[in-house]
């Protein structure tokens, strides 16, 4: 269905005005689809924050760490190198808040503990499937060969292809949960 926002205001369920705005509402079944590729997105969104965050505050601790030394055993003049590092840091910080709630804006309503344990299934397969995709072929033709020699089977494909395979499933049951 299309509503249609015409010039005077008024809200048009046909096509016959010129309208400024059309909105496209959605049925149940679309909504579901969008709430589960929300929540799936927030999940996600939250897993790489927290993992460029432990990133981010190992580096500024490194060089935190680094410009004490400096200042310590060579001349006190290293201090100042703290003025650039600390706009540095409240940069970071500053985007990692906002980076934080816009994760926690995707999908605001409460999980229950079966949407919970559902998401965060999908959430690794599609993180394996990611990884799986950015690794050269080179690179997943030496861990076939190191789990032929190894293991005598080729695990690290096999586990690639059962995650693709049970990707449609799995997003079946997450969309059944919502």
């Amino acid at each position: 269905m299309v509503i249609a926002i015409t010039k005077s205001g008024n809200i048009e369920n046909d096509r016959t005005h010129l309208p400024l705005v059309y909105l496209a509402c959605y049925s149940e079944p679309m909504d579901k689809d969008v709430r589960v590729a929300r929540a799936l997105s927030a999940r996600l969104a939250r897993r790489m924050l927290r993992l460029a965050t432990i990133i981010v505050v190992f580096v500024l601790a490194v060089l935190f760490g680094a410009v004490w030394a400096l200042a310590h055993f060579l001349s006190a003049w290293w201090w100042l190198l703290l003025l650039p590092l600390s706009f540095l840091f409240g940069f970071c910080l500053l985007a990692g808040v906002i980076a934080h709630l816009i994760a926690r804006r995707l999908y605001t309503q409460k999980l229950s503990g079966e949407q919970v344990r559902a998401l965060d299934a999908m959430a690794d397969t599609v993180q394996r499937l990611l990884e799986a995709r950015a690794t050269p072929w080179p690179v997943l033709v030496l861990i076939s060969i190191k789990d032929l020699l190894i293991r005598r089977d080729v695990t690290t494909l096999k586990e690639l292809v059962r995650d693709t395979a049970s990707l449609r499933s799995e997003y079946s049951k997450l969309r059944r949960l919502f």
